[in-house]
């Protein structure tokens, strides 16, 4: 006879399939469990974080033209900051873009914050190809195409918060 760490047991062969198959039920429900929460954001919440990051950035461009105007910068630092302003302009428009609204009035925020999103993006563009001549001039487009954002921004938390 030989000793098996389960009782009742000898070969311990029924019970060790049953508890390799019980832990593989708890793997798989884990990774549901997983894959639920992270899919709980709401089309509202990920827009307003999207309209967020793209504001952030826009802000950050607005700054470094500033600076470029004022003679407070060099022109590689400004051109640096509009280009990372421009990398994340296109993640949160990438961002934007994924959401899947479930409501008409998602979809509608969801073009709202496309719309805000590529304004701020044409601006900062426009203040790329400025800035070597005059960076004072592309600071009035990327402020207002900043504060259009941030409008925006504050709508889709007031939406997020109604809910």
């Amino acid at each position: 006879m030989t000793l098996s760490p389960y009782p009742g047991n000898p070969q311990g062969d029924t019970v060790r399939g049953v508890k390799s198959r019980n832990v593989t039920a708890c793997i798989v429900a884990a990774a549901i469990v997983i894959a639920a929460f992270t899919g709980c954001a709401s089309a509202t919440s990920s827009l307003r974080q999207a309209t967020t990051d793209a504001r952030s950035a826009a802000e950050s461009a607005q700054l470094a033209l500033t600076q470029q105007r004022d003679d407070r910068s060099f022109l590689t630092t400004t051109q640096t900051a509009l280009g990372d302003s421009l990398t994340e302009l296109g993640a949160a428009e990438q961002s934007a873009a994924e959401v899947a609204p479930s409501s008409a009035a998602e979809t509608a925020q969801q073009k709202s914050a496309l719309r805000a999103i590529r304004a701020a993006t044409d601006a900062v563009l426009a203040a790329q190809r400025a800035v070597a001549d005059d960076a004072g001039s592309a600071v009035p487009a990327v402020r207002t195409a900043a504060t259009a954002l941030t409008r925006l921004a504050d709508r889709l938390e007031r939406a997020e918060k109604a809910k």
